[in-house]
């Protein structure tokens, strides 16, 4: 249907036909008025809180077995009753026909077009979801999204779920990042031809229940500190836009505000039990992954300084946490100097836990130090921060030196390591490789090139052997992998891709015309492994499309100095003021051409 039709149709009272509903059976469906005292065999989460006292619901249940159907919608103001001369239920009438509505619809029905704005939270709509729809998206979320932001004991997340103590904004950020990895048929059935947006309308209505809370001026609590990172995870891997990298300085913030960046400084408090401890470092190290994330692809100042931070790294396996368990601290930290860091490196991998999540947090670290040395170059060039620089890319080849052989080899020890820390492991290698990257890359600026004094050439080789290094890598990759990894592994994918994809482009050094067969393989599998991310992140789709369109160029031949200035465009990787982030523009690179050596030589190119 047109959406202007389809428009046209909700204002006037689109008919809910609910044997379009996906059950068991083609069995009639039996509407009735939901009673907020019965037990909790499903979950209402309210929209807007003035209208929780005289909010009406319509439930569809299903006459078979007496299953309840996955999800149902209220629309608080005038109640749905049944129409005329129809055995379904009439979509309430809209008070303010001029405002643009999107209602969620449970029925299949496609009559509301996908493009209307989204504004559950200004008209008090309700998701109602059933008991099993409710446990397969926690059984998603600790599958695929606990493994690499570990904030939960799923053990007392489950008991405070079944006795309602887990606050709605919580849950809705939760479950719309969970619904990510719900596979389309089944979205489908939970949503009808709403599916596209569920995750959208979940995250809006937590997102909106968050800043009723903040004019509470309530006290920062742990699931307040969680909620702000699944917030932000959710809006930064959505769109990577402006409204997410704000969103991060809150979410940091909350995490400060609460002290969980000094879980270990100070006087011990008494109240506090072991593991109580360590799930405030899980989740400080989670907001801390983020901000490392989020700032070194934006190119901005992180939320805390490395020398600020008095919490332990972790002394638990994510699994041993998960069911409950909780080991006593080490009392280990991260260097806040990563100018000397491969003695912890060796003495990590020796007393690390069995998932090596630490190994990673201290590559992390190293990509951190590299892209903080950058910014600052960019902006106030030093002698200093040059001579800072050198001792990172030292400091790198010492980490590699350092670590023994079979760490750096791809390939899964069998005998000594789970799949998960093998994941783990590979993550690592890949982190520190482009932690390499960062410090190699070259610089098209006059003055930092002048202040430098590198050899550009020789660093833009480097680079190249570096980003096939993270293509090798991807040989032991599994593709269950991407399921379970921090998305933000998909970035570094991707950035590995321009890298190689430039140099295809480059004029200068070719010998032949034949492609160099290392590097169109190991573009195939940065491609393919990119698509394995976009399956359920979006960050990673967009990032996807983003090689298609520098595809689109690659015919062109360019100089050094113009894949210099080519690769000054992604100084920024991912530019959160820009309409899409991760874009490159070519013309830009040609205009300049067709300036400097008119329009004849440029159509040469």
């Amino acid at each position: 249907m047109d959406p202007s039709q389809g428009m046209e149709a909700a204002f006037n009272g689109l008919l809910w036909d609910t044997t379009a509903l996906h059950l068991p059976s083609p069995m009639p469906t039996i509407p009735t008025y939901h009673d907020s005292s019965s037990p909790a065999s499903s979950r209402i989460v309210e929209g807007d809180n003035q209208s929780k006292t005289n909010a009406a619901s319509v439930k569809f249940q299903a006459a078979k077995n007496g299953q309840c159907a996955f999800c149902v919608v209220k629309m608080v103001g005038r109640k749905p009753g049944p129409a005329k001369g129809s055995v379904g239920l009439r979509l309430p009438v809209l008070e303010e026909p001029s405002q643009r509505v999107r209602a969620l619809q449970t029925t299949g029905i496609d009559s509301i077009s996908s493009a209307m704005d989204l504004n559950l939270a200004g008209l008090g709509i309700a998701i109602v979801m059933d008991a099993k729809a409710e446990q397969e998206l926690i059984d998603l979320y600790f599958a695929h999204i606990q493994p690499s932001f570990p904030m939960f004991c799923k053990k007392t997340f489950m008991q405070e779920f079944a006795e309602k103590r887990i606050p709605d904004k919580l849950l809705n950020a939760f479950f719309a990042v969970s619904l990510g990895f719900l596979p389309p048929y089944q979205l489908s059935s939970l949503f009808g031809s709403s599916s596209n947006n569920a995750r959208q309308m979940f995250a809006q209505l937590a997102e909106q229940q968050g800043h009723d809370q903040i004019d509470t001026g309530e006290s920062t609590t742990l699931n307040d500190v969680r909620f702000e990172v699944l917030l932000t995870l959710y809006n930064y891997t959505n769109f990577p836009g402006r409204k997410a990298w704000l969103a991060e300085g809150t979410m940091m913030r909350s995490a400060i505000g609460m002290g969980l960046h000094r879980v270990d400084s100070g006087v011990r408090n008494p109240l506090h039990t072991d593991f109580e401890l360590e799930e405030q470092r899980f989740v400080w190290w989670s907001v801390w992954k983020l901000d490392t994330s989020i700032n070194c692809l934006a190119a901005s100042p992180f939320g805390i300084d490395s020398h600020s931070i008095g919490t332990a790294i972790i002394s638990t396996s994510i699994s041993a946490f998960e069911t409950g368990l909780g080991e006593r601290s080490t009392n280990k930290f991260l260097p806040s100097d990563s100018t000397k860091p491969w003695k912890l490196a060796q003495e990590l991998l020796a007393t690390d836990t069995e998932d090596g999540v630490n190994m990673y947090l201290l590559a992390a670290c190293h990509l951190r130090s590299v892209s903080l040395c950058r910014q600052r170059l960019y902006t106030n060039p030093t002698p200093d921060m040059t001579s800072h620089l050198m001792t990172l890319r030292n400091t790198l080849s010492c980490m590699r030196l350092s670590l023994p052989t079979w760490y750096l080899q791809s390939a899964r020890q069998s005998d000594l390591e789970t799949p998960e820390r093998h994941r783990f492991r590979l993550e690592t290698i890949l982190i520190l490789y482009m932690a390499q990257v960062q410090a190699f890359l070259p610089f098209a600026n006059v003055t930092l090139d002048n202040l430098v004094k590198d050899d550009d050439f020789g660093n833009w080789n480097e680079c190249v052997s570096i980003c096939e290094n993270i293509a090798s890598i991807l040989h032991h990759w599994r593709p269950e992998y991407s399921m379970t990894a921090d998305p933000m592994i998909s970035t570094i994918i991707w950035f590995a891709w321009f890298i190689l994809t430039t140099h295809t482009m480059c004029s200068f050094g070719e010998s032949t015309g034949i492609p160099d067969v290392n590097i169109s393989n190991a573009l195939d599998l940065l491609t393919l492994t990119l698509e394995l991310f976009a399956r359920h992140w979006k960050i990673s789709r967009l990032l996807l499309d983003s090689t298609e369109n520098l595809q689109i160029w690659a015919w062109t031949r360019m100089d050094f100095s113009e894949i210099l200035s080519l690769v000054e465009q992604l100084r920024v990787p991912i530019d959160p003021q820009k309409q899409c982030p991760g874009a490159v523009d070519m013309w830009e690179i040609l205009r300049h051409r067709e300036e400097t050596s008119g329009a004849a030589d440029f159509w040469e190119c």
